[in-house]
């Protein structure tokens, strides 16, 4: 039984963030995982990660402006603070 709890308690670590969308009013992040294939990327909420992976999140953000020329928030307290 304690081999279950194992499973959710598994800290995964973000190799890269490699795309962004607004969801229901929140910024989600497809997360690559370090170690798992691209099969095993997922979308993961803004809330889930702003204190775990501030700098992948700058460095997609760096990464898009770039190419886009659109308006973007370089970390997430920037993000937040324009939320109100």
């Amino acid at each position: 039984e304690e081999e279950e709890d194992d499973d959710e308690d598994e800290v995964h670590v973000v190799e890269a963030i490699v795309a962004c969308k607004e969801l229901r009013g929140e910024l989600h992040y497809m997360v690559k995982w370090a170690g798992w294939g691209r099969e095993h990327d997922s979308w993961e909420p803004v809330s889930t990660l702003s204190e775990d992976v501030p700098e992948q999140i700058a460095d997609y953000h760096r990464r898009t402006a770039k190419h886009s020329g659109a308006k973007r928030a370089s970390n997430i307290e920037e993000y937040n603070s324009r939320r109100g």
